[in-house]
């Protein structure tokens, strides 16, 4: 994942950019950890299409009810968050 912002100068010009590179499934569900709260509490993060783009520790869970492939497929990048009741899977509501 690329994460990236500009840099701009006292006259709002964009002079540069800073860019990240983060492994998601490694780094980024690491740093996301410490806003943890509690022992149940958890942060995920996903995009604005509602790929989760942090690691859930329910991927286990997730594979057992079909939601993953059942490989070593994580859940980062690989499931997709969204309302059953406004967005249907497969034109199916529940």
């Amino acid at each position: 994942m690329q994460v990236a912002a500009p840099l701009l100068d006292n006259a709002v010009a964009v002079r540069g950019a800073l860019a990240l590179i983060i492994d998601p499934d490694r780094e980024f569900t690491r740093i996301l950890s410490v806003a943890r709260s509690g022992e149940s509490g958890e942060t995920y993060a996903f995009d604005q299409h509602g790929l989760l783009i942090s690691r859930s520790r329910f991927d286990d869970q997730l594979r057992k009810l079909g939601l993953l492939d059942p490989t070593n497929t994580t859940s980062a990048l690989n499931l997709r968050l969204h309302d059953p009741v406004s967005e249907p899977v497969d034109g199916v509501r529940p």
